[in-house]
């Protein structure tokens, strides 16, 4: 004892610093030899006591506690285990910055098991504990401290979670779950949770996920399941009842729950209530009843907070099979629902909440809104939906219902009841200004349009019928009721009966003869309560809302009678008379042009469209458009928006007008320029050629209107005046003199420039001419079209923008075009553009596919005669074309080739040092080849320019940069190409092979690669083949994706062609020592896909053997590439294993072990990839890869005899990923087919293995997975 307090005096003492005495502290509690007895009692009093005056105390004691002897707290007496524990909550509490030595000396406490057994007899003072530490957590997140409403605390970022919370939490969650296992009074514990820990764990749970992401919000989840909701509990669930006075525990919790349903907030409360509703479904799930009593009594326990409670709930409800016939307290749970809708409809006010609640009640059980359909209808029709959350909860509910209805076979009833509602509604009090997308939304009129295919053939009639009966109903209180109200009811009943009919299938041609005659007797009725409702309009005011029904109705009945006509004539022997008479008609147009806005002139211009066009199908006559209202300009956009057969039959003056109105549309409405410019392209227009000549012709001349004086603006006024775009044969003479005029005026060759104010309007009108289908048009207007834009493209020639332009629009005129554009244009002065202009290119290729004699091809001689380039360029021209000549043909070119050969020759200057020069060198010598014209002159100059190419030291500099835009390099292999194919002419030296060589790596040419490797001597191979590994190396070092393609493409070429027995061994050689190398180096991701390839083509080359050794590397180099796990290059993968199982199936056995670890490899990257959440691109090429696996699989087991022995591990691999979680259906039925493949090479005993070694979660996967497989797959013997 005197040591003790000699250690206190020590302590206490004021001479010695702190610091100093901190340290004796720490010393004498860890040391073990130090003889004093109870030492650790005296100093953690010491340590407590200074702590509350001095922060960096606790320091000494987190160390103290954590470096002490194991098991510290056991040792403690027990008013020092009171004293740390009051020190420490008495700081949790009242001192707002708390340091992390303090909570790190909490969670020692809370771990301990000395300190654990002391909780359990202060079970008051370790929830305190607990719910300090709890309170500090949500502080330093910023959030509220659970049971205060009104506090605001520090904002810093609730998400994250560094270590010490974690532990924090851990520590807590630990020792609540360890403290209950041992407590023998387990319902004293449980009791103490629910008052003092429940309400903060919940929080943690609402601000965490429960899934293995979150380890300690799991935990914490639990927890709670296990203390309230564990086996022990499950009677006492089950037999509950509300009127229960006993103390037992679902009685303490849900009194709990009343009691600070009022002193919570609604946000903690949903977290509490969700989190205690996914325990007891974790729990009792099995046992839907008990689940059903604990949910009642759940609802019954949130007071004020009902309806919000109930929200959440429903959430988690979806995936329970509950038995809506279960009785609690006398009532169904169908009936607990109903009471639920009752008082939410009865409200005055609808909340988001009440909407989002009506809609999960009618997604989890139909049959629950069933009878309230009405009267849910009713009450939320009308109400007044302000914010855009509201008008979008509206319409999922009028959706929700709608479904609810299908599910039940009661769809008919749907549209009556929507009518039948909303009349009640309007009768009971007066609404105006109401719009009806407000009522029925569009969303839902789609949903009822969809629905209808749904519903059988008596339920469409019957449909039919009940709006039939409603549109009369509001025809036969059109007195009686008010304008507005009645609007609203004719409106709601068009557009209903619009969206009905709009989904009708009935024409199927399933539908028997005497359904269809129901139909069409029903739709006659229709069409008589229309004719009503037209007279009845026409005695009482002009009603804009009225008409626009009446006259949409009345669209849509007379699509339904053509479409029936149409497609059962048997039904329909006769179209029955339109529904508005002539006079009434006229009545019509006249007071809609009188009185109506745009949208009712829009309809009635529509409707008389269609009876124009539906007459004009029959007659095929010239249509007539006097009854438009506001003629052609306020219909054209209705002739291109759904009635493009009209045009075909509009006069020259109806199709140049509404060639004007639709381009002047265009140019002037940006947002809907495209629109139309799609609409141009539709099959009905692109086969109106004579439209769309109009529009170009309009074009053409608008343009011309806008741009200065000058040749194009003076051909375009020809053009006008012209007034060409027909395709009849009487117009041709109007094209020859416009054709004729215009060359004339290009002949004079005068060009003015067009300066920068005008290029904007030029872009802006050529922009358009490309979006037109130039293909179809007839070569007359083609050839108009090139002159128009060889013009504008000669007067723009500063602006590269419009000779872009140009140059499109001169690809889509010649594109499959059959006409010879030299009739009006001058061939030399076209010929001399060609060295700036690549497109004339295929005019000049048009040409000669077209030229029949040599007379026709002579202009072109003698218009390049003196230009070596343009020589070159005819005869590139004729080389292409050569294939597509008709034997009349050929011996016309022949001479044109030897003529314009010989002038090739005569230029050629023997000095070749610009790439022009070797250009023109090689088209001269494969002229001269083909003309058998070769000389002794034409190989030296051949000779002197590979040296010059291969040898010089420009050309040595760009070959060690590699520089593969280099344009000498370019033309020198393609004059090596020739020389390769001709080697009879010239041998190259071998010297100028190396140098060959050394350029192909940085420009490969496959066409070259081959031939090349066939005149390489072993020596030059050897130097080569060195090289390529070095380059190759280099690249995969520097992650060069662009120079390891290049090398990839000379390793292809080299690991596939067949080679002689030195230079194969070479290769065999090379083979290994890159494949050594690729082991080796840490390859960039951006480089696997290139690397990969090659392995690919080594093992698939059929004249290379693969050694044992060569096959470990490749295959080592496979798992190299998956160790990233990276998904792009588990296809090429995949294509690997397959290859290697179809093609080298003698080298597979032995290496079968590590195969399959690439086989698994892939598979659990793929099962992993799909499900996270991704968008449909990389769905798709999952589900390619899923595929791929499937094949592997089914090579995999045709290796029965090496396979058959491992089928069972990997089946079990398989159903262990199975187990692990939910998979996509699109990665899952592959792998279940592969399952499958499996299964047809395991025998019984490799059944009954599985079955019985595999864990219990995984055995009802396989049994389920076998059972598939003898149901569907096992081959039985049978046929």
């Amino acid at each position: 004892m005197a040591l003790s307090r000699e250690l206190l005096c020590r302590l206490q003492s004021e001479d010695e610093p702190l610091a100093k005495r901190l340290k004796l502290a720490e010393n004498a509690f860890c040391s073990i030899d130090f003889p004093i007895i109870r030492k650790e009692d005296v100093i953690l009093q010491w340590l407590c006591k200074i702590c509350t005056v001095h922060s960096d105390a606790w320091q000494s004691l987190k160390n103290c506690l954590e470096r002490g002897r194991l098991n510290t707290g056991a040792s403690l007496k027990f008013e020092v285990k009171e004293i740390l524990l009051t020190t420490l909550i008495d700081q949790l509490n009242n001192t707002e910055d708390i340091s992390n030595r303090i909570i790190e000396c909490g969670i020692w406490i809370l771990s301990d098991i000395g300190m654990q057994q002391y909780f359990k007899s202060k079970l008051a003072q370790f929830a305190l504990l607990c719910k300090s530490i709890l309170n500090w957590i949500w502080r330093i997140n910023g959030i509220e401290d659970y049971s205060k409403t009104n506090d605001t605390v520090n904002n810093k970022d609730m998400h994250s979670l560094n270590s010490l919370i974690h532990d924090c939490i851990k520590a807590v969650v630990d020792s609540n779950i360890r403290i209950y296992k041992q407590f023998s009074d387990k319902d004293i514990f449980a009791s103490m949770f629910i008052n003092d820990i429940l309400y903060p764990l919940c929080l943690l749970i609402k601000d965490n996920s429960t899934d293995n992401t979150n380890r300690p919000g799991a935990e914490a989840y639990k927890c709670i399941q296990q203390i309230l909701f564990g086996k022990a509990r499950y009677e006492q669930y089950k037999i509950y009842n509300s009127q229960d006075e006993s103390n037992s525990i679902p009685t303490q919790l849900f009194t709990t729950l009343i009691g600070r349903i009022e002193v919570v907030t609604l946000e903690n409360n949903l977290a509490v209530f969700s989190s205690l509703l996914c325990a007891v479904l974790g729990s009792y799930r099995s046992d839907v009843t008990t689940v059903d009593l604990i949910f009642r009594n759940l609802v019954m326990s949130s007071g004020k907070h009902k309806i919000a409670i109930i929200n959440v709930f429903l959430d988690y409800l979806s995936e329970v099979t509950f038995d809506f016939n279960n009785k609690v307290k006398d009532i169904t749970l169908t009936e607990f629902f109903q009471q639920i809708v009752d008082e939410i409809i009865s409200s005055e006010e609808f909340r988001p909440t009440d909407y989002k609640v009506l809609i999960g009640i009618a997604h989890l059980n139909p049959v629950i809104v069933e009878s309230k359909i009405q009267i849910i209808l009713k009450a939320v029709l009308l109400k007044k939906r302000s914010t855009e959350l509201e008008k979008n909860l509206y319409t999922k509910l009028m959706i929700s219902i709608l479904i609810s209805s299908i599910r039940l076979r009661r769809q008919q009833k749907m549209l009556p009841l929507c009518l039948m509602a909303l009349k009640q509604v309007m009768m009971e009090q007066e609404h105006s200004n109401l719009e009806i997308w407000t009522i029925f939304p569009k969303l839902f009129i789609d949903k009822v349009t969809n629905s209808v295919t749904t519903m059988t053939s008596s339920q469409i009639i019957s449909t039919l019928r009940s709006l039939i009966f409603h549109l009369n109903d509001c025809i036969q209180i059109m007195e009686t009721v008010c304008s507005s109200t009645l609007s609203i009811l004719i409106e709601a009943t068009a557009i209903l009966f619009v969206g009905f009919i709009n989904g009708v299938r009935i024409f199927d041609y399933t539908t028997s003869l005497a359904v269809q005659q129901k139909f069409m007797e029903a739709l006659k009725d229709v069409s008589a309560s229309l004719s009503i409702l037209t007279e009845k309009i026409l005695n009482i005011k002009f009603d804009k809302r009225i008409i626009l029904a009446l006259l949409s109705s009345t669209l849509i009945l007379s699509e339904a009678f053509c479409t029936l006509a149409y497609y059962s004539p048997k039904a329909v022997p006769s179209l029955p008379p339109f529904p508005i008479s002539s006079d009434q008609w006229q009545q019509l147009v006249q007071r809609t042009a009188n009185f109506g806005e745009d949208s009712c002139k829009k309809s009635m211009n529509k409707l008389f469209l269609y009876r124009i066009k539906t007459e004009q199908l029959k007659n095929q006559s010239t249509v007539k458009l006097r009854g438009l209202i506001g003629g052609l300009e306020q219909s054209w956009s209705l002739i291109l928006d759904g009635n493009l057969e009209i045009i075909r039959f509009l006069s020259d003056k109806q199709l140049i007008e509404l060639a004007s109105l639709v381009l002047k549309n265009i140019l002037s409405s940006k947002d809907d320029q495209q629109k139309w410019i799609s609409i141009l392209t539709e099959d009905d227009v692109q086969e109106n050629t004579k439209f769309i000549s109009a529009v170009i012709c309009q074009l053409f001349i608008q343009m011309g209107q806008r741009i200065p004086s000058s040749t194009t603006k003076s051909i375009m006024e020809d053009i006008g005046s012209a007034k060409i775009y027909g395709t009849d044969i009487t117009e041709e003479t109007k094209y020859l003199a416009v054709l004729e005029s215009i060359s004339e005026k290009l002949k004079l060759d005068t060009w003015s420039s067009l300066n920068s104010d005008n290029f904007s309007i030029i872009q802006e009108y050529l922009t358009i001419l490309l979006q037109l289908p130039l293909l179809d048009l007839n070569s007359h207007f083609k050839i108009l079209t090139f002159m128009v834009i060889y013009t504008v493209r000669k007067e723009c020639a500063q602006n590269e923008k419009v000779i872009d332009l140009c140059s499109q629009i001169f690809l889509d005129i010649l594109d499959g075009g059959n006409f010879n554009i030299f009739q009006y244009l001058d061939v030399k002065s076209l010929i001399k553009e060609m060295p700036h202009n690549k497109i004339l290119l295929k005019v000049i290729e048009l040409f000669l596919r077209n030229s029949k004699s040599y007379s026709d091809l002579k202009p072109i001689i003698s218009a390049a005669r003196r230009n070596k380039e343009l020589v070159s360029i005819i005869l590139e021209s004729i080389d292409k074309v050569k294939s597509k000549l008709t034997s009349t043909q050929k011996p016309a070119f022949k001479k044109v080739n030897q003529k314009l050969g010989q002038i090739m020759l005569d230029t050629l200057s023997t000095k070749i040092n610009v790439t022009d020069d070797v250009k023109c060198l090689t088209i001269a010598l494969k002229t001269a080849i083909a003309n058998e014209s070769t000389s002794e002159d034409l190989k030296n100059i051949v000779k002197l320019a590979l040296h010059y190419i291969f040898e010089s030291g420009i050309s040595q500099t760009n070959q060690i940069s590699g520089h593969a835009e280099n344009g000498l390099l370019q033309e020198g292999l393609k004059l090596v190409a020739v020389l390769l194919r001709h080697r009879a002419f010239l041998e190259i030296e071998e010297d100028i092979i190396n140098r060959i060589w050394s350029v192909m790596v940085h420009n490969p040419l496959q066409d070259l690669i081959v031939p090349l490797l066939d005149i390489s001597k072993p020596k030059v191979f050897r130097n080569m083949i060195t090289g390529m590994h070095n380059f190759t190396v280099e690249a995969l070092r520097e992650g060069n994706t662009s120079s390891l393609h290049n090398a990839m493409i000379m390793w292809n070429c080299i690991v596939k062609m067949d080679m002689g027995t030195i230079r194969n061994k070479t290769r065999l050689t090379a083979v290994h020592n890159i494949l050594e190398s690729i082991q080796i180096i840490e390859i960039p991701k951006t480089c696997w896909p290139e690397t990969l390839k090659l392995l690919q083509s080594i093992i698939s080359s059929k004249h290379m053997h693969i050694s044992d050794e060569n096959m470990d590397l490749i295959l080592h180099i496979g798992i190299n590439s998956l160790k990233t796990e990276q998904i792009s290059a588990c296809a090429d993968i995949l294509v690997l294993c397959l290859s290697i199982l179809r093609l080298r199936k003698g080298l597979i056995t032995d290496k079968l072990p590590v195969l399959l670890i690439l086989y698994r490899k892939v598979v659990r990257l793929v099962v992993t990839e799909s499900r996270k959440p991704i968008d449909p691109l990389s769905e798709q090429k999952l589900q390619g890869l899923a595929l791929d696996i499937e094949k592997c699989t089914s090579a995999l087991v045709k290796l029965k005899k090496d396979v058959t022995r491992i089928a069972p591990y990997i089946v079990a691999d398989l159903i262990a990923l199975f187990s692990q979680g939910v998979i996509p259906s699109y990665v899952k039925i592959p792998l279940e087919n592969a399952v499958g493949y499996l299964f047809s090479i395991c025998d019984e005993h490799a059944v009954t293995l599985l079955s019985r070694a595999l864990p219990p979660a995984m055995q009802e996967i396989f049994k389920t997975s076998y059972d598939t497989y003898k149901k569907l797959y096992k081959f039985t013997g049978k046929i």
